[in-house]
């Protein structure tokens, strides 16, 4: 019986500590949150930035009327539409429309401290000229890739009628012979 009222008298003891750990505990979670919310705005804050510094907001629009020249050169039928084509696509391609996607976009993939580095060099006579010149390169790349792609248009489509025409099994069969 005495031990009973030992262990119960510990156990009243023991209470005012077990309260303070676990408000010490709840602090420490909440805090630990309010660090994170806390790293998750200066990121955003600095992703913000980045897209400033970048002129995001023109290079989105310089690219809606790139897109349309493309549709409209890809088919020239367009080119009535064109106007009712550009209000649609600045709908959804606005600066508006994308910056919190390319916020979620450079918080998921850079630090804050990385953000802001990036705004220094975007700062750069360097960085000024790569946000002028980028798209340019961008469009050339795209340029060559459509000129391959034409300029082998019939080998590709052979290749591909070859492969939709050719078994799965038998495809299984030849690449294990082809892999030995």
């Amino acid at each position: 019986m005495q031990r009973i009222r030992s262990c119960s008298k510990n156990s009243e003891m023991l209470k005012p500590l077990a309260l303070l750990l676990t408000l010490s505990a709840g602090l420490c979670l909440m805090t630990s949150g309010s660090v994170q919310a806390q790293a998750s705005t200066e990121a955003e804050e600095a992703a913000e930035a980045l897209l400033v510094e970048m002129d995001l907001e023109t290079s989105l629009a310089n690219s809606v009327d790139q897109l349309l020249a493309l549709q409209i050169q890809m088919n020239p039928a367009l080119a009535e539409s064109a106007d009712v084509m550009k209000e649609i696509l600045a709908d959804y391609f606005s600066f508006e429309a994308l910056e919190p996607f390319y916020i979620d976009l450079y918080v998921d993939t850079y630090t804050a401290a990385e953000l802001r580095e990036l705004v220094a060099f975007y700062k750069t006579p360097v960085g000024k000229k790569s946000i002028v010149e980028m798209p340019a390169l961008f469009a050339k790349s795209a340029q060559f890739g459509m000129q391959i792609m034409q300029e082998n248009a019939a080998e590709i489509g052979q290749r591909m009628m070859e492969e939709e025409l050719t078994p799965p099994l038998l495809r299984l069969r030849s690449s294990a012979l082809y892999s030995r």
